[in-house]
């Protein structure tokens, strides 16, 4: 799970768990605009880079451990 560090918006505050769960059942999170879903950018935040495709190893779209 991800949580706002910085208020990104006047209906977000800091500590509000980000993104919410698209029609596919991924996780989505706005960010400048654009969204982005939510394995990918943990992936990103561990790893430094972005792949063209990240996805479950499980195949279960809630799990982004």
């Amino acid at each position: 799970i991800l949580y706002w560090k910085l208020p990104v918006s006047r209906s977000t505050k800091i500590g509000d768990k980000a993104g919410c769960i698209n029609n596919n059942g991924y996780t989505i999170i706005k960010f400048k605009k654009k969204y982005i879903y939510a394995h990918r950018l943990i992936f990103l935040m561990h790893h430094g880079y972005l792949p063209k495709i990240v996805d479950h190893i499980d195949n279960n779209s809630m799990n982004n451990s």
